[in-house]
């Protein structure tokens, strides 16, 4: 293998490799991708040294050698070091969504109650959050992130009446998860997912 195929395959094997890592993870949430995560940190971090070192090596004799053109060394070489460099933003960026996805705190609320829920409010963790009128049978969606301790609860309106419930006793900033709430012609029913 010749040093340049080297620096190529030290800036692609890391970049793919996290990105099939965070796609399964997101995918599946397994705790131990983001063990599998934090080690395709240290091989890019052994990688870019590695490749590094290679794409030092072609270009000095390359340049040496003359057999390639100054042109096409030059093009080589910062393309291979872009692609080097290119393994820390993506590496930022994808660390930033994991980052993002663990402190999101996801209610999916269902109307299973037979009538329309006029209003739906999620309140609590310094969050208040309207999903506004959910017809019977539909569902609607909130994705929250805490800025302060506390109760998460339930408001629901139905024509004149309204019910509160506390559907978890404790939220706060940093802290993600995700629950279904069921609205039913009784009352309200959480059912947590076992992540």
């Amino acid at each position: 293998m010749t040093a340049f195929r080297l620096a190529i395959l030290c800036g692609a094997v890391p970049i793919a490799l996290g990105v099939l890592v965070f796609a399964a993870w997101l995918a599946t949430r397994w705790p131990w991708l983001m063990m599998a995560g934090v080690g395709v940190l240290y091989l890019g971090l052994a990688a870019f040294v590695i490749g590094t070192i290679a794409l030092t090596r072609y270009f000095f004799s390359a340049r040496e050698s003359g057999s390639v053109s100054r042109a096409e060394t030059t093009r080589k070489s910062l393309t291979a070091g872009a692609l080097l460099l290119a393994n820390f933003p993506i590496a930022i960026a994808i660390m930033a969504a994991v980052v993002l996805v663990e402190t999101t705190y996801a209610v999916t609320v269902v109307n299973a109650s037979g009538g329309v829920l006029d209003e739906v409010r999620l309140f609590g963790g310094g969050r208040d959050v309207s999903l506004g009128s959910i017809a019977a049978g539909e569902r609607s969606r909130a994705d929250l992130r805490f800025r302060a301790d506390g109760q998460l609860q339930i408001q629901v309106f139905r024509g004149t009446a309204s019910e509160t419930e506390i559907i978890d006793e404790y939220v706060s900033s940093g802290r993600g998860g995700s629950m279904t709430v069921v609205v039913e012609g009784d009352g309200v029913r959480v059912d947590v997912p076992a992540w």
